[in-house]
């Protein structure tokens, strides 16, 4: 099966609105109803279905392309994996003394969205 940029674009934003979705029906269920325990761990985590989904287009997506693409993309996301590890790994070094402390739930999307920048420039080196 081919790339198909328009389904890939279809499914992603389903993915990810219905992420947006679930996130903020969880957050204002839990504060709203004073949900506490396992209840709220369960919502809270409610959000990582469609998080999941998000992964598997991506997966799909990754898989429909040529062998040049899919280099791309995996060198992209190798590269962007190891910077966000390595800004981590420091940020760990100077927690507690004169570093914020940053959630880690911005782990994940700070790979995704690097992978998204590294992937055009290490595009220009293949044309």
């Amino acid at each position: 099966m081919a790339f198909n940029p328009k389904r890939y674009s279809r499914d992603l934003f389903a993915a990810f609105a219905a992420y947006a979705a679930v996130l903020i029906g969880s957050r204002v269920a839990i504060r709203s109803f004073d949900i506490e325990g396992g209840v709220a761990a369960a919502l809270a985590l409610a959000p990582m279905a469609p998080a999941l989904a998000v992964t598997a287009v991506l997966l799909k997506h990754v898989a429909t392309m040529d062998e040049l693409q899919r280099r791309v993309q995996v060198e992209a996301f190798a590269a962007s994996a190891m910077i966000v590890g390595l800004v981590a790994f420091a940020f760990g070094f100077v927690e507690g003394v004169a570093a914020p402390r940053p959630s880690m739930i911005w782990i994940f999307p700070a790979m995704l969205g690097g992978a998204g920048v590294i992937a055009p420039i290490l595009r220009r080196r293949y044309l």
